[in-house]
């Protein structure tokens, strides 16, 4: 299994992102519509790139508090998805690899947690944004290195890998605060206006 995620990532990533798709409308028993497509598609290429902008320091990136602020708008089916593709589009530009079902799979449930949040307060947004990077997008992605090293997994090594990413993880906790701060009210404003305007059901 350890081979066939690092040897055949592409593979893999299309497959999480169908997967995610099936599971997510299942679980809430219904389809996308088109107009939740588009905006799908529009809040994905926002967080890619919003990522790309700030390319320049390591792990000080907007993109997972511009995925939750998307979510709490959108409800949670929509907040993962847009996760999920853009972990994989902005991979793109920083390159693909094993790595990038991974990434996906913390951004969509950075994404989905963001579809929880049920409050207009940015404190609570904030707090829940720094623990959902720091104890599960961190950790995930921490996994996907000690695949990539090749070395047996175990709880131990885990926990090695995991103190060894923890300041790229507190970089990226802390950037995510910082970037709720500035754009949760102005961008949920937008969105809440955009989503009321055009009828689009949050759930």
């Amino acid at each position: 299994m350890k081979d066939f995620l690092v040897g055949h990532y592409y593979l893999t990533a299309v497959c999480l992102i169908l997967c995610g798709i099936s599971v997510l409308l299942s679980w809430y028993g219904r389809k996308l519509q088109a107009k939740e497509v588009v905006v799908i598609a529009a809040l994905s290429g926002i967080a890619t790139i919003s990522r790309a902008v700030f390319f320049w320091i390591p792990q000080f990136k907007p993109i997972s508090a511009v995925i939750l602020v998307s979510g709490s708008i959108f409800g949670p089916v929509s907040g993962m998805l847009i996760g999920i593709l853009s972990g994989f589009l902005s991979n793109f530009i920083f390159g693909q690899g094993p790595w990038t079902p991974f990434q996906m799979l913390g951004f969509g449930l950075i994404g989905l947690v963001g579809g929880w949040i049920k409050t207009d307060r940015k404190w609570i947004a904030s707090v829940v944004g720094f623990f959902t990077v720091l104890m599960i997008y961190g950790p995930i992605v921490n996994f996907a290195s000690m695949l990539m090293m090749r070395q047996d997994i175990s709880l131990s090594g885990f926990w090695l890998i995991e103190l060894s990413g923890l300041p790229f993880d507190l970089i990226h906790a802390v950037s995510t605060v910082v970037f709720l701060y500035f754009i949760w009210h102005p961008m949920r404003g937008k969105l809440m206006r955009f989503k009321t305007k055009y009828r689009i059901l949050q759930r």
